[in-house]
This record gives structure tokens, C-alpha cells and sequence, in this order.
């Protein structure tokens, strides 16, 4: 086969297996039952016991929006399974979770990690440490915002 060709063919393989990146997503983070945020929506919710709910619309452009899916997509977190929860061996009780749920018109996903806890059982470590990595770099952008910052405190505590 001509070398030409054979680099065409290559090329038009290796386009054709690049998965397709939807930058259409609902993704929501739900912090140990004590916040929530909606990032579609700009929408942090501060869930509290005796008194209602406080929610609190906060600027998220689009470019940062794009940026966060971006680093999901980076980070392989859409080849997780549909209900995926990271493995740890703490003993610690209660386990507060992290949950990150990503929807679209053609999936759902909800992966749950541990805020306390980043001893991943062997099988999970990369996961983990991918899970954990988004989970940072999504935050680094959403506590930056005085919105946020001047936030409520949620009264839910843990003993």
C-alpha cells in the first residue's frame, strides 16, 4: 500500500475512535448533604435542619462552565459506570460522600466518593485520584466566586 494512503487511513481510524465530547451536561455536586451545586443551573443550594433551605444564584461564565466539562472529559470520569461509589478502607463512621451527578440527554451518572477518606482500596486508587482531582479543580473555580464565598454556613454538622 502506498505510504500516503496508508497515513490516511491511519488518520481517519484514529478520528473515528475519538470519543464525541457533549459540553451539554448537568453536572451537580452534592456535598455531604450540606450543599449543592448546580452547575447548568448556577445554583448553590445550602441545606439546613430547622430553618429552610437557602439557595443562592452564583456567576459561572460559560468559558469556565466549558472548562469544568472539559477537565471531566480530560479526566475519563464519563467511562465510569452509570452508579459508581470509590472504594476506601476507612472505618470511619458516618461516611460524608461527595456525589457527583453528570446528566444528559443520553446518560446519567452518579459517582460518590468519601470527603474524609482518600485511602482508595487498590481497585479504585486511579478513580479516586481522578475523581478527587476534578472534585478540586471544579471547586478551585466555584469558591473563587463571592457568591459563594459569602455563602451561609449550612447548619448540618456531624459527630
Amino acid at each position: 500500500m502506498n505510504p500516503v494512503k496508508l497515513i490516511c487511513v491511519v488518520l481517519i481510524a484514529f478520528a473515528s475512535c475519538r470519543t464525541e465530547r457533549n459540553y451539554d451536561l448537568m453536572i451537580k455536586i452534592e456535598s455531604a448533604q450540606s450543599y449543592s451545586y448546580d452547575l447548568k443551573r448556577r445554583l448553590l443550594t445550602v441545606h439546613n435542619i430547622l430553618k429552610p433551605d437557602t439557595t443562592i444564584q452564583f456567576a459561572l461564565t460559560d468559558q469556565e462552565l466549558k472548562s469544568i466539562i472539559g477537565k471531566y472529559y480530560e479526566l475519563n470520569l464519563n467511562k465510569l459506570k452509570s452508579n459508581y461509589q470509590v472504594g476506601d478502607s476507612c472505618m470511619s463512621s458516618p461516611k460524608l460522600f461527595t456525589t457527583l451527578k453528570v446528566n444528559s440527554q443520553k446518560f446519567s451518572q452518579q459517582i460518590m466518593i468519601d470527603n474524609s477518606c482518600h485511602q482508595f482500596i487498590p481497585s479504585d486508587s486511579t478513580n479516586g485520584n481522578r475523581i478527587v482531582a476534578f472534585i478540586k479543580y471544579t471547586f478551585s473555580i466555584l469558591k473563587s466566586k463571592p457568591q459563594i464565598k459569602n455563602a451561609p454556613n449550612s447548619e448540618m454538622f456531624y459527630y
